[in-house]
């Protein structure tokens, strides 16, 4: 099997768990968010992306996975490893974590030297609430694709004021291909707060904070509907 070329653009800080019971973290030990995206790319044949899977409850948990194809590019490959491979014909997996142990989830894609672009959605859930689902979305890129750096301060500026008090800014400078983009705000549950869209590539957003209470928040840069940068917020009267 051919050692990948993988980049994962994951800009989100935000500490977030499925009814307190299961968390989803990058490899470096970053937290993930529901409904976080990723981009794999590269020239190598196979692409992977790897995610510790945690129980944090005290008992043990059944954690089911569900594989979603959104669109595959004909004749590639994609499966996934759960303690095992298992076939790319199989949709669903479950997986028994012990109390306050982590397993390893990494997700496969084998382009089979056909150029295009893949995108997968991937549900965890505990299965004793299945209405509760924990989804990543996972676009795979073969051969490698210019990516635009939105997270470079030129294009959005840090926020402004800091720490905020009434209203807090950014500025910003979008490029052509930036079809739209918003500004998420999340409290530290993870929980949105605040949406505002971006109106036009170039000027300053002013979003108003005075009613959200006193403390620490993170706001969510999403261009073309991915979430391209996350940082910290303060409000402070």
């Amino acid at each position: 099997m051919k050692k990948l070329l993988l980049s994962l653009i994951a800009m989100i800080f935000i500490s977030y768990t499925v009814s307190a019971q299961f968390s989803l973290t990058t490899t470096s030990g970053t937290p993930i968010v529901n409904g976080q995206n990723f981009e794999c790319y590269g020239d190598s044949e196979e692409l992977m992306l790897e995610i510790n899977v945690t129980n944090t409850s005290n008992s043990e948990m059944t954690i089911v996975l569900e594989k979603e194809e959104i669109s595959v590019v004909e004749g590639s490959l994609n499966y996934f490893c759960w303690g095992s491979c298992v076939n790319p014909t199989i949709y669903s997996y479950m997986d028994i974590l012990p109390a306050g142990e982590t397993h390893l989830f990494s997700a496969h894609y084998n382009a089979e030297q056909i150029t295009g672009s893949s995108i997968l959605n991937y549900h965890f859930y505990d299965r004793a609430t299945p209405d509760e689902k924990f989804t990543i979305t996972v676009e795979y890129s073969y051969p490698t694709q210019s990516i635009i750096d939105y997270s470079d301060n030129k294009i959005l500026s840090n926020a402004y004021p800091i720490p905020a008090d009434n209203q807090v800014n950014f500025d910003y400078d979008l490029p052509a291909e930036a079809v739209n983009a918003m500004i998420i705000l999340y409290n530290m549950m993870g929980q949105e707060v605040r949406k505002q869209n971006i109106e036009g590539h170039f000027g300053t957003l002013t979003i108003p904070v005075d009613d959200l209470n006193e403390g620490i928040y993170f706001y969510s840069f999403v261009v073309n509907n991915r979430t391209q940068k996350t940082s910290k917020l303060v409000i402070n009267r």
